[in-house]
């Protein structure tokens, strides 16, 4: 039974009122909505007027097929029918799409404990009676907060403004807590999963003692799932057109929409204002983008804002779509879509052809004679590694060209080496072209970044470059970020000592005597910790998983040897009477990941020097070369002026670049900032 207070006020009109303000129906498309209604399960509304007293009772009916001018409507309750009726008659017949309601006076031919028989009239009244559809829910709980108290219940329907909700209390709860005049929060449950919740405020209720229906009126606050971005992805309008398709977690309904503009980070589509099912802050758990039948993906996604525009069919909303997750692979085809849509010399994660490539490392020095006479005698073992990097696609790599025709222009690559760290090297350009094709790489880097970075299966938080001061263009862009955000929690740079350790070569006679080395523990990892703070204070720990929390993970040495290569860290204290004076973080891969082996060696950190001479260093090193089975790794000693003070010969400096991905905006406004031309 409902209440006359929960129906629209048009239908308590009358049907003369009705008459003058309504559209007709005729009989024949009557037949044809009670049999959509019987083939969607749904119901329609029995109305009936007591013979004495100004009270409408409403029933609701399931109608079973109607192939003739006759309806048989059976009880959705048939306990005690029709006895319940003996002091009212039959009045109408209500028909609710959602945004239109359809009067109907029938006539009874005969009514039972199962139902009624009706005789369709010739003409029936449609009724504009709504601004915007109601959508019918089932199976959805919902749970309104209001001063510390919690009601819960079912959410009956809704439309883009409004929700219709039923509460049931418990003692020692009374409807006389929720204040009318005060705003609550709806959270609204589909299983275990939250769809969607708002603050609201009470619009209308009907009576009742344990049970009542409510009308909240949704005030979305909602209108941006991650913190805002002054250099937002690129969005661009595809054709043909991309379509998205879910299954609506409120109706259950399948909803498909065409997507007016897409990125990597999201989308945005379009509904018709009087129709519109989606809500802003509405999760979207399982929806499928389609680009021209030729590539779909399944993705996480929500709602994040909707907006008003007025176009020639009408006003439509427009709803912003971010994406929260995907899979990673598709993730990058997608960004390689949008990449070349862009412009067309430019290349994300393509095949590649390797012979232009090896071309165009040697021809811009990129390789030169010294780094190739330390590759040269394993240089199949390069190749190979090269060609999977390049042509199968790893997740744990990411590779960016600039290229016209056949002829490589610019190039740089990513590869995930920590948990969520990504490290940017190989960046080459033409000499040519070189300003150019340098800026047009960065900037596919810095747009792959800012697509994917808040997405969790990308695994980004950190990113990292080892460069030499002295070569001015890494100089420039990353210790330049660095200097001018001059912001520790932002970016930092340390300088490290480089050289090569080989263990025949070195001689060293020096015993670790009064020494241990051994895995690194939880305590050590706080004692480096603290000497990184007290030297440094930038974000080299956690990029480079030296912390409690990821130090002894190995999800990503898993991920690599799904893509078919290998990796491994180890973390090793040395100690002294107990006393922790080093640590040392090693990294083996496969040959070439990195064409400086900066994936291949040691980090010392020397945590007191005056217990770790150069000789304790030799020896130290041997002993790890020896553990595992190296002739020769390149070693990066922290800080950079413990190996002058110990006068350890090193060949460089190499400076560690990090930037914490939460500024990426500082990122690309430096580079606006350098680069006139720059445009993200």
């Amino acid at each position: 039974m409902r209440n006359t207070q929960t129906l629209p006020k048009l239908v308590q009109s009358s049907p003369k009122n009705l008459a003058q303000k309504a559209k007709k129906v005729l009989r024949q498309d009557l037949v044809n909505k009670l049999n959509y209604i019987n083939f969607q399960d749904a119901t329609v509304l029995l109305n009936f007027k007591h013979r004495q007293f100004k009270r409408t009772l409403s029933l609701v009916g399931k109608p079973a097929p109607c192939f003739d001018g006759k309806a048989l409507i059976a009880w959705e309750n048939p306990a005690g029918m029709p006895g319940k009726l003996q002091s009212f008659e039959f009045d109408h017949i209500l028909l609710d799409d959602g945004l239109k309601l359809i009067r109907v006076e029938a006539e009874i031919e005969e009514i039972n404990a199962q139902g009624l028989l009706l005789r369709l009239p010739e003409e029936s009244l449609e009724i504009r009676s709504r601004s915007f559809r109601r959508h019918a829910c089932q199976n959805i709980r919902v749970e309104f907060f209001q001063n510390s108290a919690r009601f819960q219940g079912e959410l009956i329907e809704f439309s883009p403004y409004f929700c219709k909700v039923k509460l049931t209390i418990e003692a020692p709860q009374t409807f006389a807590w929720i204040d009318t005049a005060s705003p609550g929060y709806l959270v609204m449950f589909k299983n275990e999963t939250v769809p969607f919740s708002s603050e609201c405020t009470v619009v209308r209720q009907t009576r009742g003692e344990k049970n009542r229906t409510f009308v909240f009126k949704l005030i979305p606050h909602f209108s941006r799932r991650f913190p805002s971005k002054e250099f937002r992805s690129t969005r661009l309008n595809l054709t043909p057109t991309p379509e998205v398709v879910f299954t609506h977690p409120l109706t259950g309904k399948k909803i498909h929409l065409s997507i007016i503009e897409i990125s990597g980070a999201g989308f945005s589509v379009e509904e018709d204002e009087k129709n519109s099912a989606l809500l802003p802050g509405l999760m979207l758990h399982s929806a499928e983008v389609s680009l021209a039948n030729t590539f779909s993906f399944k993705c996480r996604a929500q709602v994040v804002n909707r907006t008003e525009e007025e176009t020639d069919d009408g006003k439509k909303y427009r709803f912003g779509i971010a994406l929260l997750d995907m899979d990673i692979a598709n993730h990058v085809r997608l960004e390689s879509i949008l990449q070349q849509a862009s412009d067309k010399n430019t290349f994300c994660f393509n095949p590649v052809d390797m012979d232009s490539l090896w071309n165009f490392f040697f021809e811009t020095g990129f390789i030169y004679p010294q780094k190739y006479a330390s590759i040269q005698t394993r240089k199949e073992e390069l190749r190979e590694t090269y060609h999977k990097l390049y042509t199968q696609h790893p997740n744990i790599a990411r590779h960016f060209i600039y290229q016209r025709g056949s002829t490589i222009l610019g190039h740089m690559s990513t590869l995930r080496f920590y948990e969520s760290t990504w490290l940017f090297h190989h960046h080459a350009a033409s000499k040519k072209n070189a300003t150019r094709a340098g800026i047009v790489v960065l900037n596919q880097m810095g747009r792959f970044v800012n697509d994917s970075r808040n997405l969790f299966s990308s695994h980004m938080k950190f990113a990292i470059c080892y460069f030499r001061p002295a070569n001015k263009f890494p100089n420039k862009i990353f210790g330049g970020v660095a200097r001018h955000l001059n912001n520790l929690n932002k970016s930092s740079l340390d300088d490290f000592a480089y050289f090569h350790f080989n263990k025949e070569e070195s001689r060293s006679e020096h015993a670790l005597n009064n020494y241990d080395l051994e895995p690194t523990g939880k305590e050590d990892l706080t004692q480096l910790a603290w000497f990184y703070e007290n030297e440094s204070g930038g974000l080299l720990i956690n990029a480079l998983d030296l912390e409690l929390e990821t130090a002894f993970l190995d999800d990503l040495q898993q991920e690599y040897e799904k893509s078919g290569f290998s990796k491994s860290k180890h973390l090793f204290s040395l100690k002294k009477d107990g006393n922790l004076v080093a640590v040392i973080l090693l990294n083996l891969t496969d040959l070439g990941l990195n064409l400086s082996d900066l994936t291949n060696c040691m980090h010392v950190f020397a945590i007191h020097p005056d217990d770790f001479p150069k000789e304790v260093v030799y020896a130290t090193l041997s002993e790890l070369l020896t553990r595992f089975n190296r002739k020769e790794l390149p070693i990066l000693l922290f800080p950079s002026s413990y190996a002058e003070e110990e006068e350890i010969p090193f060949e460089k400096i190499y400076s560690l670049w990090v930037l914490n991905l939460i500024y990426m905006d500082d990122y690309f406004r430096f580079l606006k900032r350098l680069f006139r031309g720059f445009q993200h």
